[in-house]
């Protein structure tokens, strides 16, 4: 389903009108708050985002890409060896093991100035409930003589939960989650805790690109992982029907990405919600959820 295909509007008055007609979602007021986040990596003190965009303008950064297979780097006062895991879009990750502790660190490929904002970007999200990666700080990293701004965080498979990106998928989820639950007569079990994620966002008016929605598998349940914050500002107004509509959907597509191409076959549902016609099938049931939620 595409907004340019069908309108929120159309699809609510086609499955009920009362659904928008008696629900009220978006408080009003700050953010709210419901938790703090997990720091638990000991490294130099961290940088705000000012401190490394000064930086950045007074050092010829270089652009990292997957032909540094291996980058050696001073943290701490330490050199180190990272590894390459992954990277694309804003930046390039690598594995890095400092003090028997292993890290991930991030060096710019493109749009660094961008990429700085997800510390604090990530601590709103964890904040309202929401997961995200455990830690998130920018930090100066030593390569090759020059002191540059790099982000750190914990690697995947550190975490006390799974999680499954769709772009750098770590683990196929069919191997953790029994994938025949996800079936249409049991959409409120699978994709209730996903919906509510979704509504959280939306009620925080918060910003969140397509690359960002990937998903997690804690306390036994599908949850989103949202990653890849690049944004000045998470909170932006708009059209409130559109972005639930549009969140929905890209919610959707996390779910057959996160299962493996040759697991995928098993269940037709699942397959069928990685293309238009099978999400305009379910969408109007999550439509619904969404407005029964307080």
């Amino acid at each position: 389903m595409r907004l340019d295909r069908i309108k929120f509007s159309e699809n609510i008055y086609k499955y009920g009108k009362r659904l928008i007609t008696t629900k009220t979602c978006a408080p009003k007021g700050e953010l709210r708050y419901v938790s703090g986040p997990q720091t638990s990596i000991c490294l130099t003190k961290s940088m705000t985002p000012e401190e490394a965009k000064e930086m950045m303008i007074n050092t010829a950064i270089k652009s990292f890409s997957a032909r540094d297979t291996r980058v050696t780097m001073k943290i701490n006062g330490k050199d180190i060896v990272g590894e390459w895991l992954n990277g694309g879009g804003s930046k390039c990750a690598y594995r890095v093991k400092l003090d028997n502790e292993e890290i991930c660190v991030l060096l710019p490929h493109n749009n660094w100035f961008g990429a700085i904002n997800e510390p604090k970007n990530t601590i709103i999200l964890k904040k309202l409930g929401l997961i995200t990666n455990d830690y998130c700080k920018i930090i100066p990293v030593e390569v090759e003589g020059q002191k540059i701004p790099a982000l750190v965080m914990k690697p995947y498979d550190k975490h006390s939960f799974k999680i499954f990106d769709k772009k750098n998928p770590n683990d196929d989820l069919s191997k953790y989650y029994d994938i025949h639950k996800i079936r249409e007569d049991n959409i409120e079990e699978v994709f209730g805790p996903l919906v509510n994620d979704v509504k959280t966002l939306v009620d925080n008016d918060i910003r969140i690109a397509y690359d960002s929605f990937n998903l997690a598998l804690k306390d036994g349940k599908l949850r989103l992982y949202i990653n890849d914050l690049p944004y000045e500002t998470l909170v932006k107004q708009g059209n409130k029907e559109n972005r639930i509509l549009m969140y929905l959907e890209h919610m959707l597509g996390t779910v057959p990405s996160s299962i493996g191409w040759n697991k995928i076959k098993e269940n037709p549902f699942a397959d069928s919600l990685s293309s238009m016609e099978g999400q305009d099938k379910i969408m109007p049931k999550l439509i619904e959820m969404y407005y029964k939620l307080v």
